[in-house]
């Protein structure tokens, strides 16, 4: 199997912090900085299509920051020693999946608007609304842009994203007003919704074509979680597997008081 991961940087002060391990790309001319990842998305791909690559992804030039227990070769090394997979992922946050419903509900919680953007947004670029309220666990979870995958993943992927970013002047004003509104982002309180919507987007996407591809997740740190913690990522896991409202349920009553009181599940699952 042929791979690589794509490493970008956009000033020279990231030149120093950059993995010898990875394919460097310059885009210091940053035309779309609003468009975060999907731009350097697009020129990976051409690079990657014209070398004949099986597979590959990018990680941003900071993505250690997220994933401390890792090295650049270790990332590498773990894609060599599981080949053929149609999808990689490398989510820095397992807890999210442990305690969060699915990426959405984690979504409205930081990001108020974004389920009014989505629900207006997912029909306009062909996706069904109702994949906002099915459950999610570590087979599809990720909270970051650490993937790689085949060609036919990056097709389908990058026309999604490009659906979203044509559709967005065809949608009501009120939601086009929220999706450029501040998206609540304690870091940077300029940036609006799109970085946050196509992050999750991800994990929507492997949610609704898990059936087709195959898939190999890695989770940072979850064998450090604690014994509860791991009872109840597997509860929900086996709840989604077996199509159990009953054991979704359980799951939710459980991680209630952990997340400061927060349930909506009981009427997310009351749709599965």
């Amino acid at each position: 199997m042929k791979f690589r991961i794509y490493q970008p940087f956009f000033d020279q002060s990231h030149l120093a912090g950059l993995d010898q391990e990875f394919e460097h790309v310059d885009h210091m001319d940053n035309p779309a900085p609003t468009l975060r990842e999907h731009p350097i998305n697009l020129k990976c791909y051409d690079r990657a299509v014209a070398e004949g690559l099986d597979v590959w992804g990018m990680f941003s030039w900071k993505w250690r920051q997220k994933l401390p227990s890792l090295t650049a070769q270790a990332v590498l090394d773990y894609v060599a020693d599981n080949p053929d997979y149609d999808i990689y992922f490398f989510n820095p946050f397992t807890e999210q999946e442990v305690y969060c419903y699915n990426v959405w509900e984690q979504g409205q919680w930081c990001h108020p608007a974004i389920l009014e953007i989505c629900e207006e947004l997912f029909p306009a670029i062909g996706l069904d609304p109702e994949l906002l309220y099915q459950p999610m666990a570590c087979d599809t979870m990720c909270w970051a842009n650490y993937y790689m995958g085949n060609k036919t993943f990056w097709d389908e992927w990058l026309a999604l994203i490009n659906r979203y970013i044509k559709t967005l002047p065809q949608l009501s004003p009120r939601v086009q007003a929220l999706h450029e509104s501040s998206a609540n982002y304690g870091l940077d309180g300029n940036l609006n919704y799109f970085a946050f919507i196509h992050e999750r987007l991800f994990s929507t996407y492997l949610l609704a074509n898990k059936h087709r591809f195959r898939i190999k997740a890695y989770h940072h740190g979850w064998q450090n979680l604690g014994k509860d913690a791991n009872i109840m990522r597997n509860l929900k896991l086996q709840a989604i597997e077996h199509h159990s409202k009953s054991m979704l349920e359980e799951w939710n009553r459980l991680r209630t008081p952990l997340v400061g009181g927060r349930n909506w599940g009981s009427e997310w699952i009351a749709k599965y």
